[in-house]
């Protein structure tokens, strides 16, 4: 064996007790997170891409001109968990500095409303056009869920867990 061949062996074997060549492991699952809205809000199923626009603040508007008021669970739940890993995509220290640099550039006048499930359901219920994220488990009759990719929360294949 080469030297250059001994060395690549070596890697590789590295690679492999570290987990790096390894099949990828699908994350680990969090609690069903629902996305809820008043009534007034005309939709029933948005599409991750656009739920995540949404919540991102470069969608701000309904399609019929009402402002979307976002409610995102608090820092250190499990719900904000999954939304982090799974619509955002970021940490939250990331989070937190988009949505600082928004702002800094005027793109929003400011950033999401920080809500825990009970408040979150009370403002989506008398804030038309507002949109939250809340645990399945707390959802009721005050709040319409709606479908991400055309499943609900309690559904086979439902994204945000």
């Amino acid at each position: 064996m080469t030297r250059r061949a001994a060395v690549l062996a070596t890697f590789a074997l590295l690679a492999l007790a570290a987990g790096v060549a390894s099949p990828a492991v699908p994350p680990a699952q969090g609690p069903a997170v629902a996305v809820v809205v008043g009534r007034d809000v005309a939709l029933a199923d948005l599409s991750l891409p656009d739920l995540r626009r949404i919540l991102l603040g470069d969608r701000q508007f309904w399609g019929d001109r009402t402002r979307i008021t976002v409610l995102v669970p608090p820092p250190g739940s499990p719900e904000r968990a999954v939304v982090l890993r799974v619509i955002f995509r970021m940490r939250e220290s990331e989070y937190r500095q988009y949505w600082i640099a928004k702002i800094f550039r005027a793109e929003v006048t400011s950033g999401p409303r920080v809500a825990g499930a009970d408040q979150a359901k009370r403002l989506v219920d008398a804030t038309p056009g507002a949109i939250a994220l809340i645990p399945a488990s707390a959802v009721d009759g005050s709040v319409k869920v709606l479908r991400v990719n055309g499943i609900g929360p309690g559904q086979a294949g439902y994204a945000l867990r």
